[in-house]
This record gives C-alpha cells, structure tokens and sequence, in this order.
C-alpha cells in the first residue's frame, strides 16, 4: 500500500472557492488521471464531502477507480460498487492496507491526513497567474501547511499555457502550471507509485505549448488586417526557439508530411527552381505558385509552368548569377552560401560571418513569390553544439511555421553531421506572423489538442557532403502525433 495526496493549488495556496476549483485546465486534468488510475489494479481515491459534490454528475464516480468519500451524513444507498462511504478516515484506513490511495480533497481532509499519517507521495501542482489575488475570492479554501524538509523533490516539470478556463477574471493570459512531485525520504519511498505514465507526463512538451500559444494569441488578439491574399490575425515580431538535443520539432498536435519537408529542403539544397522535381516526388506545395494561372497573373506569361524563378535554393547557391530558366546550368556561377558557411564552421568555428540570405533585391521581380525565410546565420558554442537563427520576414503560422520549423531543424542536422558537431538550438524569429480567417476552424481544432513529446532523428549512414544526402538517409523515431488537419493554401 501507499498513501499519496494530489492538490493543485496558486499562488496564495488556495485550492478553490465556493466549493469550486480555480482553474479548468485540461493537462491538470489529464495529469489527475494519470496518477490516480492504474490499469493493472484499482485505486482508491478518497475525498470529502464537498469535494465529491463538486464533481460534475457526468463524472462521478471518477472511472476505474474506488471512490471513498468520507462523510457522517452521508450514507451509501448506490449499487456502485465503485463507491464507498465511511465516517471517518481511520475507519478507511483500518479496513484497505492493500492498495494505492490517493487523498484528493477537500482542505479539511488534506489536513487530517498530512498531521496523522506519513504520505508516501505528494503530487503538487502550482499554478501561477499573477493576477488572482485574495480579495478576487469570496469563499477561498486553502491547503494546510506541509512539512516540505521531510519530502524530496524528485520530479518537476513547468507547462507555459493559455489553455484554461478560469470564473475569476477574464483578461487572456498566460499561466505557469508547475507539476512537482515530492516523496518521503528514501528509506519509505515506494518506488511503484511513480509509474512510467506519471514519468512520462511530466516530460511535458513545452517547446510546441509555446507555438500553440502564440497561435492563439495572433487569433484573439491579432491585429485583423485585409492584406494581399486574405485577411489575416496577425502580430510583429515573434521568437520561438527549440532545443535539438535528442529530439527534433516536429509539431504533434497535428501530422506534418515529414518526407513532403524532406523532398523539399533537399531541392532547395540542390538550388533547384522547377517545381516538377517536385511534383515527380509528389509534393505540391508549390503548385500553387507556379501554375499557369498564377504565373501569368504575376507578369510570367513567358515562363513556362512551373518554374518559379531564382527563389530559395538559387540563391543559396548560386547568388549574384544571372538567372536564365530553370533548365540551365549554373554550376560554379554566383557565390555558394550555403557551402561558404560549412567551410568556415569547420576551419573558423568561431566566426561571425556565416550567413545565408535568399533576399536579393535585384532578382525578386523575377520570383515567383519572393522569400519568406530570408536569412539565417549559423553559431557555434563552446560545447561544440550548433545553432542557427532564422529571420522570417512573413510566416502562414497554422500551414506554413510547422514545415519551416522542421526544414531549419533538419538542416541543422545535416550541417551538424557533416562538420562533426553536435546539434544545438533552433531560434526562429517570424516578422509578420499571422493566421489567414479561413483556417480559423482548423487551428481551433488544433488548439484543443494536447502535445506528445517531439520524436527523434538519425541518419541510416555517414555523410560527408551536404550535396549527398538523400532522403533514405533519414530517419524519424517515435513520431507519435494526432491526425493532420487540412486547410487550403493561400498563394
């Protein structure tokens, strides 16, 4: 048996009001439901009274587990047999020794067990807002004083979010859910109690919580804008950043076509401009751009269909040549960026010209689309870890950030690879990041989802030129993601 106590708690140490809980969070939930059930055996969950009637009618009892309530006015006149009904917690105790039980409310209860009993467990959720105060609450209920010197923290996970619902003040804001995890000095820790799903849990994905966020503060408070294509939500300046080590961005609240980014990037490393090598591979994500419709609306009525002019891969490899048609060659014309900053990471790690810019002023009339991802710059630390920062001048945040974010991860391995380093961070700085109107409904539904943890990549094989890599090279480890979410593109 182990005794463990679940609360989740602000600030102010308050654990609810009027009988209510503060926050409606879904991972808080989610995390609940973790720690409390177990499929190999039923356990028990005891609480008061009140607690018990807080839990909505469609949720009680609390499913596969025993739900105790301790009460001397209650009586149990159910045919659950997952309900029990005793009159005091001593008379629980005395009759279950033989299973996991977790206290989970109210204060009064909470403070009976923690002076009477050693709690093998603590599962503490803290959450800070910064706004809720005392005064905001008229019946506030608070969690009794715990000994925390008898307790060792043995995991701890923060989550950044918006995802909440809250009766007590209507201002958007973003709150900090700290999920910890305290256990009784080691000589009484059971061990069983943290069970790998708990673990697993709180490796909570915070890096993609930071894109969902942004995502929805451009569509509640973006600055509705009629522009070029479509109206968009949309805001002036945005940061995200990634860590690489043993992981790589692949955003899981929705499938991202992996090998469609792959295709992609390999094309632009190639410095390819016609987008039926594309098409070949099955990837259309340009189509869009170089159909005969669109070209000749953009001024290319000479261009045949398809080719979009001197974009990324040109000029990453070919800037400064006169481009001519997508069929030419241009080996050894215009200046090799890409293959510039490789050199220079291997024999002048240190160096703090290594940039790549696809913002040629001179050839954008000749684009199809001019570029998005404009310029990047590599940098290296002193653990051998390589980073790059991308400038995105415009960024389709629901269709076009997720392949961005892949892409640039990607290269960085690549790069990392073939140098000998080792990956670092991905910073990802986006001018005018916005979402389109007509994908309201699609990040609406992306947002209710909750985020796995970011999968892994390796290569099948050593490399030792960027231009050799191909796309059997790759590969992605433990992609575990909700269903793609389709939406048009806008060109």
């Amino acid at each position: 048996m182990s005794l463990n106590l679940v609360v989740s708690l602000d600030i102010n140490n308050c654990i609810g009001n009027n009988n209510d809980l503060l926050y409606d969070i879904p991972e808080d939930k989610k995390y609940f439901r973790n720690i409390t059930t177990n499929k190999e055996s039923q356990n028990i969950v005891v609480m008061g009274k009140n607690t018990w009637e807080s839990i909505p009618n469609k949720y009680r009892p609390l499913k596969n587990r025993l739900n105790v309530i301790i009460s001397k006015t209650m009586f149990n006149s159910s045919n659950n047999y997952d309900i029990e009904i005793f009159k005091n917690f001593n008379d629980f105790m005395n009759e279950y020794q033989d299973r996991n039980i977790y206290i989970i409310g109210g204060s009064q209860l909470y403070k009976e067990v923690i002076d009477n009993y050693k709690i093998d467990t603590l599962f503490i959720t803290e959450i800070n807002d910064n706004t809720i105060s005392k005064k905001s609450l008229d019946n506030p209920i608070y969690f009794p004083n715990i000994d925390y010197n008898n307790y060792d923290l043995t995991h701890e996970n923060k989550l950044i979010t918006t995802n909440y619902k809250t009766q007590y003040y209507t201002d958007i804001s973003k709150i900090t859910c700290t999920f910890k995890v305290y256990q009784l000095n080691s000589n009484v820790i059971n061990s069983n109690v943290i069970n790998y799903n708990i673990k697993n849990y709180l490796q909570i994905n915070n890096e993609e919580y930071q894109y969902l966020d942004i995502m929805k503060d451009l569509i509640t408070n973006g600055d509705k804008r009629k522009t070029r294509n479509a109206t968009t939500f949309s805001k002036f300046g945005i940061k995200m950043e990634f860590d690489l080590e043993d992981k790589i961005p692949i955003l899981t609240t929705k499938r991202v076509a992996c090998k469609t980014v792959i295709k992609e990037l390999l094309w632009f490393i190639k410095g390819s401009t016609n987008n039926k090598i594309l098409q070949d591979q099955n990837v259309h994500i340009w189509d869009g751009n170089s159909s005969r419709e669109f070209l000749d609306k953009s001024g290319f009525k000479d261009r045949e269909e398809n080719e979009l002019g001197p974009i990324y891969g040109f000029q990453w490899r070919h800037s400064g040549a006169e481009y001519k048609s997508c069929h030419d060659d241009y080996t050894d014309l215009g200046i090799d960026q890409l293959k510039e900053c490789i050199d220079t990471l291997k024999n002048n790690p240190t160096s703090r010209r290594m940039l790549v810019c696809a913002w040629n002023p001179k050839d954008l009339n000749q684009m199809a689309l001019p570029p998005c991802h404009i310029l990047f710059q590599w940098y290296v630390s002193s653990d051998n870890r390589l980073s790059l920062q991308l400038y995105q001048r415009s960024g389709d945040f629901f269709l076009g950030v997720p392949f961005n974010i892949m892409s640039y991860s990607v290269l960085i391995y690549m790069v990392a690879h073939i140098t000998g380093l080792k990956p670092g961070k991905f910073i990802h700085i986006i001018g005018d990041a916005h979402a389109y109107d007509c994908h309201l409904y699609a990040i609406n539904e992306q947002l209710k989802r909750i985020p796995s943890e970011f999968p892994t990549l390796k290569f099948n094989r050593k490399v030792e030129s960027i231009d050799d890599f191909t796309l059997d090279d790759f590969e992605i480890e433990c992609y575990n993601c909700h269903n793609s979410i389709k939406a048009e593109m806008v060109a």
